[in-house]
């Protein structure tokens, strides 16, 4: 609003609405992906965004590197300009999972196991 108003809008005539979304969790989905993803009770770092150098995915991986792989598994969900670098990197490393583009209204189940 205060940068709106830096240009000359009138405050009367803005209106904040803020950002919403509604995250749904099915517990037997829930179930499923720990199963696939969580067998023997690893941990799961979630990655979920655009594919895009700004958005830190290149230093994500990186990083992974320096973790203790027996137990740490990292999954990334998303799509954009990095996809064959995200894919390249699972099929080398069996620990990092390449989701895809997954739909908003399943993405509660994979925050849930995470």
């Amino acid at each position: 609003k205060k940068v709106a108003e830096s240009f000359g809008v009138k405050s009367s005539i803005i209106n904040i609405i803020p950002p919403e979304t509604e995250i749904r969790v099915d517990p037997n989905v829930v179930e499923e992906l720990k199963k696939i993803y969580k067998p023997n009770d690893e941990k799961v770092i979630l990655y979920v965004g655009r594919l895009e150098p700004e958005k830190g995915v290149v230093i994500l991986l990186d990083a992974f590197k320096y973790i203790d792989r027996n137990d740490v598994r990292l999954l990334i969900a998303g799509t954009g300009r990095l996809k064959d670098l995200v894919e390249k990197a699972s099929k080398e490393d069996s620990w990092i999972v390449y989701l895809g583009l997954v739909p908003h209204d399943y993405l509660g189940n994979y925050y849930a196991i995470a």
